[in-house]
């Protein structure tokens, strides 16, 4: 790709954005709309670049945020919306009380955040991680109880091992 045919593809997505439409920056730099759409759609071959890019300069920021050798800067963390209300605050205390110059930015999602494309630095999550670039350890256990109506339990038993909840609503 030339150099103009890259600047031409940089003028027609620019146009894009600021006319709203296709349509609207094919009349604005006097070309067809499916020339605007091949420029644009040029563009979007080079997204894993851009992300790349984006990656590597938001890390950037944050290493160069904090001194040499100081524990400092932002650190991202997924977590499930119940562990992120309930569980993590308390663990969250402790740590920002050790280190004050740490900034912790939370993503509450029930959606699994993806480690190895750098969307968090943290995953806090209730299975083991796959994948061979992945480590996990375990922080923390959540005790769980089932519980029923007794009216419930007087008609169709009380369940006393794990497998007779099978046969239960």
């Amino acid at each position: 790709m030339s150099k103009l045919r890259s600047w031409d593809d940089l003028q027609a997505f620019l146009a894009v954005l600021e006319e709203g439409s296709l349509t609207g920056a094919a009349r604005r730099l006097g070309v067809s709309h499916a020339t605007v759409r091949a420029r644009v759609e040029a563009l979007e071959a080079l997204r894993e670049t851009a992300r790349a890019m984006a990656t590597a300069s938001e890390l950037f920021v944050r290493q160069a945020a904090a001194a040499p050798g100081k524990i400092a800067g932002v650190v991202r963390i997924s977590v499930s919306e119940f562990m992120g209300i309930e569980v993590l605050p308390q663990m969250l205390a402790e740590l920002r009380q050790s280190f004050p110059d740490l900034v912790i930015e939370l993503t509450l999602s029930n959606d699994v955040a993806d480690l190895v494309a750098q969307e968090v630095d943290i995953a806090v999550r209730t299975f083991p991680p796959s994948g061979d670039s992945l480590q996990g350890r375990k922080v923390g256990a959540i005790p769980l109880g089932m519980f029923a109506a007794p009216d419930y339990l007087s008609r169709r038993g009380t369940p006393l091992v794990l497998a007779d909840i099978a046969a239960h609503d």
